[in-house]
């Protein structure tokens, strides 16, 4: 099942001792698009912080209660390295956050800590701050706006990601075109994506503004089902090839 980014925000957060916060954003590796961290908002619990949760200590989240588990204790989460507001993640804070809670680092579990043949293209355009980030991960909130690219014109902005809830692997992005077809968002898969130039926050996709306008409407929701998705395959013609 696919799930909406934007409405997983705001699910509640639990330790193995208590409630901690909330989910206010998420970090992804733009090589994958496997969701790594998530950032829970602690409320007044630690006088308003936001800390960085690796993705794996999450637990079966509670779709229905919106809920998800974590397993870590409040006294691990309280000790997690602090977030400010679109911060980027940088080496050393994952350093950090990996010595403290004692686990491995995501980028070793592969052989020779190697990422896999990345699902999105091969991006050469990078930010001077990546410089000092982590040059993998990007922030939801970051990406959010985006400006999407067809091959013969401006098509809309990125609105949302639909996540696999199994794998956490971003599929799609939702594209709001309002400036283009008012009252219309549609979906392109991350697989159809030709190129991201990450300085100027611009989506390349290999399709035409004509392709995009006739696509299968996207009506947003909490879950996407194999319907609409088939529904997609069908226009497109084939198979994307994340799936491939």
């Amino acid at each position: 099942m696919l799930r909406s980014i934007n409405r997983l925000r705001g699910h509640l957060v639990d330790a193995q001792d208590g409630h901690i916060g909330s989910v206010r954003n998420f970090y992804f590796d733009d090589l994958t698009w496997e969701v790594q961290y998530v950032v829970v908002d602690t409320g007044k619990w630690l006088e308003d912080r936001r800390v960085l949760v690796p993705r794996a200590q999450f637990g079966a989240p509670d779709w229905a209660g919106r809920r998800f588990p974590v397993s870590l204790t409040k006294a691990e989460v309280e000790g997690c390295p602090p977030m400010s507001a679109h911060e980027p993640v940088s080496r050393q804070m994952e350093a950090e956050l990996v010595r403290h809670l004692g686990i491995e680092a995501y980028w070793t579990r592969l052989p020779g800590g190697v990422l896999p043949i990345a699902v999105s293209p091969l991006v050469t355009k990078m930010s001077a701050a990546d410089e000092l980030a982590d040059p993998d991960l990007r922030s939801c909130d970051e990406v959010h706006g985006y400006h999407i690219q067809g091959s013969d014109g401006e098509i809309g902005h990125v609105a949302d990601f639909l996540v696999d809830d199994e794998s956490w692997v971003v599929r799609y992005l939702v594209v709001d075109t309002r400036n283009w077809l008012p009252g219309r968002r549609v979906v392109v898969g991350v697989g159809w994506l030709s190129d991201i130039d990450w300085p100027d926050a611009r989506v390349h996709v290999e399709m035409t503004r004509a392709e995009i306008e006739a696509s299968p409407r996207y009506e947003p929701t909490e879950t996407v089902g194999g319907d609409y998705i088939e529904q997609l395959m069908e226009h497109y013609g084939g198979v994307a090839r994340w799936m491939q």
